[in-house]
């Protein structure tokens, strides 16, 4: 255990601050002046109004009448003077919450004056209703709003009882209905409306808030058609220079004698249009040397309205044919010409050009007589790919033929070799394995394999780029055997399998569920505890310093027991209030060893490995800390200041009830042992000092019951508080090796090394 000037640092801070409360609670602090003969308080919620109030009722004894009244240091609040010395107070803003302290100014007759405090609060809480994104709406003529459920949009600021009065306004061509169940219809005023109305919705509750929405409620005009459509694209190819189309059976397969349709056909570029009838499409070329693909586009109408537009693409092709053959095999050779004009043939004297594409296993490249040049970018790949050739016949037309390749290499396949089987106990780990020292090829150093892996349902596989495999647990309690099955593919071209067994032997029954989680908790528990009995042998300087502190502060503030003792009891209005009731349980020993289960319990449920590990923590804390302070109250054997016996009355090790020793304060010890372990895991100052609050509240109520000394909880503060950060520290990894904390996908696991 380490202590430096910072903990002593706080000790100094701690009786600072306990002094002071103290002092407050003894002495009454006033100003001086004029003081005030009464303090009335008057409250209200968020939205209601303070009643009338009646002067005569300020300053008992006087009678208002013969009094002259005037007021003062009103910021918010407004008051009115009414006949009968009566005053009505008003809120201008009835949104504000907050306090606001009038003075009532009274002078009689002979000009005394009489100061009265008027304290008036509106307690914040009945809030305007928050409304919710209601959604517009937005139909055809012909169909119905959907009905709004209007209370699924309040989000309630308070609870869920608030009473919500629904109402709208701006509406002209709708007619809307909220029935008792604040359900909303909307329909038109007429079947014939169509347009787009604002609705805004107003919601008010109880006490008068209010808060509005504006809602769109848009009809639109029904969509007219003549009961079919167009499909998006039709595709048409042709070695005939002139065609002739039926429209409605090309498009639609079907004919429509007795309906009046209008067709239009535009953006054509190489082939002239002509409709025949208003039915028949008639293609011709514009130039007789052209061949290619032309794009037009299709629209029909009748007389109820437009219907559709569609694409008619026309592809026409010269009478040639593309002659190719199977594949071409290469074996060992890297280039081998290829005449592409014995691909292709036609029979009408066209002129053609070749283009090849790029292929990611070939260098192609076309010279002098149309001659195709390949060879392999990789000697040592085989395999099968295509080379893609384009035949241009003319500028705008293009034949396009594929060219199967297959290539033979002239290395030996690749084998591999079997893994060995690997045997550990639970909680060991298995040996790395360099995949790529297992596998058996000429030149892998050159080629890229990827390796892969199936099978192994128990057991985790990590594989990275170097053919390094890391295999473990997914279970950490899981025991028996498993088969992984390795695989590696070299350049997409082989692949070759391993298998490796991998085997955890069989725990002993106290490492199994659940006995594994009681051993490992009580192996930290007894670990931490001889841990804080061997402390002091490793203390140094500032440890020494610091144990120092406290026994001289423990002496020096027994000076000032019976003299505090003595003002305390004098005071004892707070004996039964809020504070120092909730001082006395935030000490007790049940409190602790909630928190300790409810936290811990918490971090299990949920996975939370710090919630679990600060479970732990108080647990510990509270049960060394409870121990040392037993041990010390039965050595010490102080009488407590209830006893009427003294500050120095000592019977050590006597047959006094532990319970009765006041000698150190327990109620002090276990509430700062458990605020140190909840403070020691936050780096925040003011989050730290909130946690200590509950803290200093218990030790000044054990002063104000008259169960303690001021030495007793100050000695009892610093047994928590140093016993609390031990345990902190002793989780630490930079403290302690032998206690392991590790985080499990289930949740903490606690391991000691024997």
């Amino acid at each position: 255990m380490k202590l430096n000037r910072n903990k002593i640092l706080f000790l100094f801070l701690f009786l600072s601050g306990l002094s002071v409360i103290l002092y407050l609670l003894i002495h009454k602090v006033q100003k001086p002046g004029i003081l005030p003969t009464n303090i009335y308080h008057y409250s209200i919620q968020q939205g209601q109004e303070f009643s009338e109030i009646s002067l005569g009722d300020l300053i008992p004894g006087k009678q208002a009448s013969d009094l002259r009244w005037s007021f003062e240091g009103n910021k918010i609040v407004n008051l009115i003077l009414l006949p009968s010395a009566r005053v009505r107070v008003n809120i201008p803003d009835k949104n504000w919450t907050g306090t606001d302290t009038i003075s009532f100014v009274a002078v009689n007759r002979d000009n005394q004056q009489f100061i009265t405090l008027g304290v008036f609060t509106v307690l914040p809480g009945k809030n305007p209703p928050e409304l919710l994104n209601i959604p517009d709406q937005t139909i055809t003529a012909g169909g119905s709003f959907k009905p709004i459920e209007l209370d699924d949009f309040i989000l309630f600021s308070v609870s869920a009882t608030e009473s919500i009065q629904w109402s709208w306004r701006g509406n002209e061509n709708l007619i809307l209905k909220i029935d008792s169940q604040n359900r909303l219809t909307v329909k038109p005023i007429n079947k014939n409306y169509t347009g787009k109305e604002t609705v805004t919705l107003v919601a008010t509750n109880q006490y008068g808030l209010s808060v509005n929405q504006d809602v769109y409620f848009t009809i639109l005009p029904e969509k007219k058609s003549i009961g079919f459509s167009l499909p998006e694209e039709i595709q048409l190819n042709s070695y005939e220079d002139d065609l002739v189309l039926k429209l409605d059976q090309t498009f639609m397969n079907q004919s429509f004698e007795n309906e009046n349709l209008l067709w239009q056909v535009t953006g054509l570029k190489y082939l002239s249009a002509q409709l025949i009838d208003n039915r028949y499409l008639h293609l011709r070329k514009s130039n007789p040397n052209w061949y290619g693909i032309d794009t037009a586009s299709i629209s029909i109408s009748n007389k109820q309205g437009f219907s559709g537009l569609s694409k008619l693409v026309i592809s026409l092709t010269p009478k040639s044919v593309v002659n190719l053959k199977p594949f071409i095999i290469i074996s060992g050779k890297e280039n081998y010409p290829i005449n592409l004009k014995e691909y292709i043939y036609t029979n009408n004297d066209i002129p053609i050009t070749f283009s090849v594409e790029d292929n990611d296993n070939f260098f192609s490249e076309i010279g002098q007589d149309n001659l195709l040049k390949i060879s392999n970018k990789n000697l040592r790949w085989e395999g099968s790919d295509t080379i893609y050739i384009a035949a241009h016949l003319t500028d705008d037309f293009i034949i396009r033929a594929s060219l199967p390749v297959i290539f033979v290499s002239r290395f030996n396949p690749p084998s591999v070799i079997q893994l060995s089987e690997q045997t550990i106990e639970q909680g060991e780990s298995f040996s790395t394995i360099n995949l790529n020292n297992h596998l058996i090829y000429e030149g892998k150093e050159k080629e890229e394999i990827a390796w892969s892996h199936s099978g192994g349902g128990n057991l985790q596989v990590d594989i990275s780029s170097e053919g390094l495999a890391f295999v473990s647990s997914i279970n950490p309690d899981w025991y028996g055997s498993d088969t992984i099955t390795f695989s590696a593919n070299i350049n997409d071209r082989y692949q070759v399998n391993t298998k490796g067994i991998f085997t955890v032997y069989e725990p002993f029954f106290y490492d199994k569920q659940p006995f594994k989680p009681i051993k490992n908790i009580f192996f930290t528990g007894v670990n931490d505890g001889i841990s804080l009995i061997k402390a002091p042998l490793s203390w140094d300087s500032d440890d020494l310093a610091a144990l120092q502190s406290i026994i001289i502060g423990t002496l020096i503030l027994s000076r000032y027991d019976q003299p505090l003792q003595k003002q305390v009891i004098k005071d004892r209005r707070y004996f039964n209030s809020f504070v120092m009731e909730f001082g006395e349980w935030y000490g007790r020993s049940s409190t602790p060893q909630l928190a300790a289960l409810a936290v811990a319990g918490f971090g299990l449920a949920t996975g939370n490995d710090k919630a679990t590990r600060i479970g732990l923590e108080i647990f510990e804390a509270y049960f060394f800390a409870n121990n040392i302070n037993s041990i010390m109250k039965r050595t010490f054997g102080r009488a407590r200041p209830g006893e009427e016996k003294g500050s120095y009355y000592f019977t050590p090790f006597g047959d006094r009830p532990n319970p009765q020793n006041a000698l150190p304060s327990g109620h002090a010890t276990l509430s700062f042992a458990l605020s140190s372990v909840l403070a020691a895991h936050t780096d925040q100052v003011w989050l730290k000092a909130l946690i200590f609050t509950p803290a200093v509240i218990t030790g000044v109520s054990r002063i104000y019951h008259n169960s303690h000394w001021l030495s007793d909880v100050f000695l009892g503060s610093a047994i928590g508080y140093f016993v609390g950060n031990f345990v902190v520290s002793r989780h630490s990894d930079k403290v302690d090796k032998n206690f392991i904390i590790n985080l499990l996908p289930g949740g903490v696991g606690f391991y000691y090394k024997l």
